[in-house]
């Protein structure tokens, strides 16, 4: 391989699309009328953008290269505005998500004990440096997949909340919305999930001078057990790790790349050595996939063609869902600020609906009620003809259980004799006169004169309020000054029980 020292200005070179049987992307420097920037990949040496669909990715160089200590907004800027003038990126307010290539985002599989996500974040920005060489308490952003009793760790990863507050700040400076900040790594995992792979190799260019670097995920059903990171060059770290064998294994790998097609020639021409810098890598990449074959691996491809670049930010979008957990998001304060915001004003737009959604449930339900209520009093005119008479009728018979109601009370708060004697002036015959009323304990013995002795006998027995009526010695006839015969005559009775039955059903 080449060691060339130079490096190229600002290459936008195209890669191969996204989905196979695209048309090749043109080359040199024409534009592309490609959709709204939906993902954005940085490393410390180049920036790839992709977009929606099957349009094809755009990569170009950072100069100069991403640096610790250094402010990397300049190369940013240049990067950013090479892709929107000789790549047609429209920096419309579209959702993007930005995704940290190696060295700037470092990930391994730590040991946390099971705690819930949240507060495995916080144990591990408290601990960084236990877990991450040169990790800075406060300094770094970290994120965490979720816990996983049979690996018995997490994929976590790291990187400098600096360089993230500046990323996203120089992305929102030129017109675009970063919604998520996501490692590489958790990508990268997510293929090898999909392609069913047990190792993931993805070479990562660096300079010309200093080579690129080879991370390897190895994975045991689709889960992240193990990470490492080594030159390139490292043939005997790649033998030592293709040799390696556990029951179960497929020995399928996951070979991510560097884009193949050849860069586009910067403006003013070809930059000493930037076709040995982009040579090394793909040479890299054929070398590998050379020991893969020689170790009895069979090398699988990646879901849609990804390459590392394109297959680092997650394909679904922000806040898509993951392969298994492997998606590893940042939330830096401004980030973390701004979802917060973006909940509440869903927050509040939901209350809102709701209160409006309550309001028209009201007036829906009041409607009903009032159709139900037009059409009860419709069929109550309707029936008011039908009715009437029954009313009457039952008005009449509530009246005269009123009427009774108040003679049994009337006769059930009088004294024993009343009703008696009231009775007994009703039932006699017109003609005939009481001339005495004597009476013991229930007997009573009454003397009479006028009319007829039999007719006041049989009224008296008529009575209900004397039983046991009969006449006492003999009837004696008086004859008047008219000349009409008198009778004079005495019966006796005895006082019947209680007029009225128990349950006051009864008729007198």
């Amino acid at each position: 391989m080449t060691d060339s020292r130079s490096h190229p200005v600002h290459p936008v070179h195209p890669v191969h699309p996204v989905h196979p049987g695209d048309s090749a992307p043109p080359t040199g420097g024409s534009t592309f009328p490609l959709a709204a920037l939906r993902r954005v990949t940085i490393g410390s040496h180049s920036l790839t953008a992709s977009g929606a669909g099957a349009a094809p990715a755009r990569t170009v160089a950072l100069d100069p290269p991403l640096r610790a200590g250094e402010d990397p907004g300049p190369a940013l800027h240049r990067a950013l505005a090479t892709l929107e003038t000789e790549g047609g990126w429209d920096p419309s307010d579209h959702p993007v998500v930005v995704a940290l290539l190696p060295p700037l985002a470092e990930a391994r599989v730590v040991s946390l004990p099971p705690l819930i996500d949240d507060e495995a974040e916080l144990v591990l920005r408290r601990d960084a440096s236990r877990h991450f060489v040169g990790a800075a308490r406060g300094s770094v952003v970290v994120a965490v997949g979720p816990h996983d009793p049979e690996v018995g760790g997490r994929l976590a990863a790291i990187a400098s909340q600096g360089l993230a507050e500046t990323l996203l700040r120089v992305l929102r400076g030129r017109g675009y919305r970063p919604e998520e900040l996501v490692a590489a790594q958790g990508g990268w995992a997510e293929l090898g999930e999909k392609a069913g792979a047990d190792l993931v190799l993805a070479i990562v260019p660096g300079s010309a001078s200093a080579g690129g670097s080879l991370h390897i995920l190895h994975l045991e059903e689709g889960r992240p057990v193990a990470t490492r990171r080594v030159p390139s060059e490292a043939d005997d770290v790649l033998a030592e790790v293709l040799a390696e064998s556990r029951p179960g294994m497929a020995r399928r790998a996951l070979l991510l790349g560097p884009p193949a097609a050849p860069p586009a020639a910067p403006p003013g021409g070809t930059a000493p050595g930037a076709a040995d810098a982009e040579t090394e890598p793909r040479d890299t990449a054929r070398r590998i996939g050379g020991d893969l074959a020689a170790a009895g691996w069979r090398r699988t491809e990646s879901p849609g063609g990804h390459d590392a670049a394109t297959g680092a930010a997650p394909s679904g979008g922000p806040r898509a869902s993951g392969a298994g957990g492997s998606r590893l998001a940042f939330l830096p304060p401004s980030l973390l600020a701004m979802h917060r915001e973006r909940n509440h004003r869903q927050a509040v737009r939901l209350g809102v609906v709701a209160l409006l959604l309550l309001v028209a449930a009201a007036a829906v339900h009041l409607w009903g009620a009032g159709a139900q209520l037009r059409a009860v009093q419709g069929e109550r005119a309707l029936l008011t003809d039908a009715v009437a008479p029954a009313l009457a009728l039952r008005d009449s018979l509530d009246r005269m259980e009123e009427r009774l109601a108040s003679l049994r009370a009337l006769g059930e708060g009088s004294r024993r004799w009343t009703f008696a004697l009231v009775e007994l002036a009703m039932i006699l015959p017109p003609d005939a006169h009481l001339t005495a009323f004597r009476a013991a304990g229930d007997t009573v013995a009454l003397e009479g004169s006028g009319g007829r002795a039999g007719d006041a006998l049989a009224a008296l027995r008529g009575s209900t309020s004397f039983r046991d009526a009969r006449m006492e010695g003999a009837i004696q006839r008086d004859l008047g000054n008219d000349g009409v015969a008198a009778e004079r005559y005495t019966l006796s009775a005895l006082l019947a029980g209680p007029r009225f039955p128990a349950s006051g059903g009864g008729e007198p």
